[in-house]
């Protein structure tokens, strides 16, 4: 298993958890959106984001699911979530707080926030080569835990891609 995330924090929480299993974890650090992910072509049986690629205008989020594709073995899936235009108290917040872009993208204090709908993500995929992607919309609470939302809401409705090479 090889995880790559942006935040060294992250990724030392990752191995400190995974030595106490006394399991190994490779780990890169890779900032998106990069021309190329460093990773063989065909050369992954699963990729998995989560709330990791609803910061990326679309063209640069295109490009992300062209890497994905291109590093999954034939028959190989991806399966992302993000967050959704589908909550409204987040929307609300977001249009708020922030200076819409373009429709479900908006700069909030300098980031890229994006929102894409089913149709959106449709869009999205069709470039890439991913055929038949499964979107659905969940609601996830935060009740009981630490983690917290900028906008303050315990509850938030998330968007999660299947999808197979």
């Amino acid at each position: 298993m090889t995880l790559a995330d942006i935040s060294d924090v992250a990724i030392n929480i990752a191995k400190n958890k995974f030595d106490n299993l006394g399991l190994t974890l490779d780990t890169m650090q890779i900032v998106l959106p990069n021309n190329k992910l460093p990773i063989a072509d065909n050369s992954l049986d699963v990729v998995y984001f989560r709330l990791a690629l609803h910061y990326f205008l679309p063209a640069d989020t295109t490009n992300i699911f062209n890497e994905i594709y291109r590093v999954l073995k034939p028959q190989g899936r991806a399966y992302v979530c993000v967050k959704s235009p589908q909550d409204e108290k987040e929307m609300a917040f977001l249009k708020s707080t922030a200076k819409k872009l373009e429709d479900n993208v908006f700069l909030d204090s300098g980031d890229i926030k994006s929102r894409y709908g089913q149709e959106q993500w449709q869009q999205i995929l069709r470039s890439t080569g991913f055929q038949q992607p499964i979107i659905k919309n969940y609601t996830e609470s935060l009740a009981n835990r630490q983690d917290v939302t900028k906008s303050g809401n315990l509850d938030f409705t998330l968007t999660e891609i299947d999808l197979q090479k």
